[in-house]
């Protein structure tokens, strides 16, 4: 397989017409209006559905990175770095796997580095 072969099929997880819910949010990807190929996701909000927007993605990142700080402060713990090591795999991995990676972290409240199948990042 190509390199480009490679980075087409891990960016084509999502197409239009997927949906998602989760926490009582719904998400749905559309196409988008940019260029061919186009993705947008939107969610439902207010009784309509409206594009989510980078704005509202940082500032989820910049809570839970900054209450991880708080909580499992560096140098003893990961702090913020667990947050950006999860989005990483999300990118490389997909986020369903992502998502199970950290639910297995706390059925065994363990840090990724001591899982007994080792690190997914």
């Amino acid at each position: 397989m190509s390199a480009a072969e490679d980075y087409a099929r891990r960016y084509e997880r999502f197409v239009a017409g997927d949906t998602f819910a989760s926490c009582g949010m719904h998400f749905r990807i559309v196409e988008g209006k940019k260029k061919p190929g186009d993705l947008r996701l939107d969610w439902y909000a207010d009784r309509a559905w409206r594009p989510v927007t980078f704005e509202p993605l940082f500032y989820m990142t910049d809570f839970f990175h900054e209450n991880e700080e708080r909580l499992f402060p560096p140098p003893q713990y990961k702090g913020g770095e667990y947050v950006m090591k999860a989005l990483r795999r999300a990118v490389n991995h997909g986020y369903v796997a992502a998502w199970r990676y950290v639910e297995l972290e706390k059925k065994y409240k363990s840090p990724d580095d001591q899982l007994p199948f080792g690190d997914a990042s």
